[in-house]
C-alpha cells in the first residue's frame, strides 16, 4: 500500500497537469493528452479497489492471492504508462532538439540579415503591393564588419565548457530538472524532487546543476539584450541611410509625382469629353425616336381623318342616288297616275298607245333600279375595303 500510494498521487498529478495543457495543445498533443488522463483515470480506480480491499481485510486463503494479483495488475500498468510515457518524451526532447536547432539557424540569418553587407539594393518596380519603388543603396561605411556583441561570445563560451545546453546531463535528466524548476518556487524543493527522481543524482550535483542553470539564463537574457541593443544601432543606421537615400531622389520623386498628376489630369478630361459626346449621341438618338413615333402617330391619324371622309362622302352620295330613285318613283307613280287618269276620261282610249305607255314606264322603272343596285354594289365594296 505504501508503494502504491505514490503512484496514486502521481496519477493524480497527471490527470491535472493533462486537464490544465489539453486546452492549449495542438491535435496530436491533445490525443496523447487524452490517452494518459484515461489510463490515470483506470489506474486510480484500480489504487481505489486496492485501497478498499486493505481496509477491509479477510483471512480467506483467496484475498491474498486476490491482493497479489491486483498489486501486480497494478504495478505493470504503471510500468506501462511510465514507458510510454518516457518514449513520448524522449520524442518531444528530440522534437525540441530540431527546433532549438532551427531556431538558431534562423537566428544566425536574422542576424546576417543585419550585417551592413547584406543589405543589397531593391530593383524599381518590385515592391510588395505591385507598384513602384526606388532602388535602396546598401549602406556605406559605418560599422561594416562590426564583430558581434561581447555577450554572444561569453555565452558561446560558456556552452562549451559546459559541455553544452543541458549542462553535461542527459537530455531527460535535464527535462526532469526544468519540470520540478517549473512545479516548485525554491530552489530546495527543486532539488529534494529531482534528487528523489532521478537515482544516481546527488544533491550537491543537482544544486550545481541549478547553479549553472541560473548562470546560463543570466547569460542568455545578456545575450537577447545585447543583440537587441545591436539590432536597434543597425536599424537606425539603415534609416539614416533610407533617409541619406530618399533625399537625394526627392526631387526626382516630386517631378515624377507632378508628371503622374498631369498625366491623370490629362486622362480625367478625355474621360469627360468622350462622357459628354457619348450623353449627346444618346440625347440625339432618343430625339430621333421621339420625332419618328410622332410623325408616325400624324401619318395613322391622316390615314384614320381621310378614312373617314371617303366614308362619309360615299354615305352622302348613296343618300344621293336614293333621293333621286325616291323622286324618281314618285314622278313615275304621278306619271301613271295622269296616265290612268286621262286613259278613263277617254273611256277606253286605243289599246296601242296603252301599251306603249306601259312599255315605257317599266323600262324606265327598270333603269331606276338598276342605276340604285349599282349605286348599292358600290356602297358595299367601300365598306369591306
Amino acid at each position: 500500500l505504501a508503494a502504491c500510494m505514490p503512484a496514486s498521487a502521481g496519477l493524480l498529478s497527471v490527470g491535472v497537469v493533462a486537464g490544465t495543457c489539453i486546452m492549449h495543445a495542438d491535435p496530436q498533443t491533445q490525443t496523447s493528452i487524452m490517452h494518459v488522463r484515461f489510463c490515470s483515470h483506470s489506474h486510480r480506480g484500480e489504487v481505489k479497489q486496492f485501497r478498499d480491499m486493505l481496509q477491509n481485510i479477510s483471512s480467506a486463503p483467496s484475498f491474498v492471492a486476490r491482493v497479489q494479483r491486483l498489486m501486480s495488475q497494478i504495478e505493470g500498468d504503471v510500468l506501462a504508462l511510465k514507458d510510454a510515457q518516457r518514449q513520448a518524451y524522449e520524442d518531444l526532447l528530440a522534437r525540441e532538439k530540431l527546433l532549438t536547432r532551427d531556431l538558431a539557424a534562423f537566428e544566425e540569418r536574422l542576424q546576417q540579415w543585419d550585417r551592413p553587407g547584406a543589405m543589397q539594393p531593391v530593383p524599381a518596380g518590385t515592391g510588395r503591393d505591385g507598384g513602384t519603388c526606388q532602388a535602396v543603396p546598401a549602406v556605406a561605411g559605418g560599422t561594416e564588419g562590426m564583430p558581434p556583441p561581447p555577450e554572444v561570445a561569453a555565452l558561446d563560451d560558456f556552452l562549451k565548457t559546459s559541455r553544452g545546453p543541458t549542462g553535461g546531463w542527459t537530455e531527460y535528466d535535464h527535462g526532469v530538472f526544468l519540470r520540478e524548476r517549473q512545479r516548485h518556487r525554491s530552489e530546495s524543493a527543486v532539488v529534494a524532487a529531482v534528487t528523489t527522481k532521478l537515482v544516481g543524482r546527488t544533491e550537491e550535483a543537482v544544486a550545481e546543476h541549478a547553479a549553472w542553470y541560473a548562470t546560463y539564463l543570466d547569460l542568455v537574457e545578456r545575450k537577447k539584450a545585447a543583440i537587441k541593443r545591436w539590432r536597434q544601432q543597425r536599424r537606425q543606421e539603415h534609416q539614416q541611410s533610407l533617409v541619406a537615400a530618399s533625399e537625394a531622389n526627392g526631387q526626382k520623386s516630386a517631378q515624377a509625382s507632378r508628371a503622374e498628376r498631369r498625366r491623370a489630369a490629362a486622362r480625367e478630361q478625355e474621360r469627360r469629353e468622350k462622357s459628354a459626346q457619348v450623353a449627346a449621341w444618346r440625347e440625339e438618338q432618343r430625339a430621333q425616336a421621339r420625332r419618328a413615333d410622332e410623325e408616325q402617330r400624324a401619318a395613322e391619324r391622316r390615314a384614320r381623318r381621310a378614312a373617314r371622309d371617303k366614308e362619309r362622302a360615299h354615305r352622302a352620295e348613296q343618300k344621293a342616288l336614293v333621293a333621286e330613285y325616291l323622286a324618281q318613283k314618285h314622278e313615275h307613280e304621278a306619271a301613271r297616275a295622269k296616265a290612268v287618269a286621262e286613259e278613263q276620261a277617254t273611256d277606253g282610249g286605243d289599246g296601242a298607245s296603252q301599251a306603249e305607255m306601259l312599255a315605257y314606264f317599266q323600262q324606265r322603272d327598270q333603269k331606276v333600279f338598276e342605276q340604285v343596285r349599282d349605286a348599292t354594289q358600290k356602297y358595299r365594296a367601300v365598306l369591306d375595303y
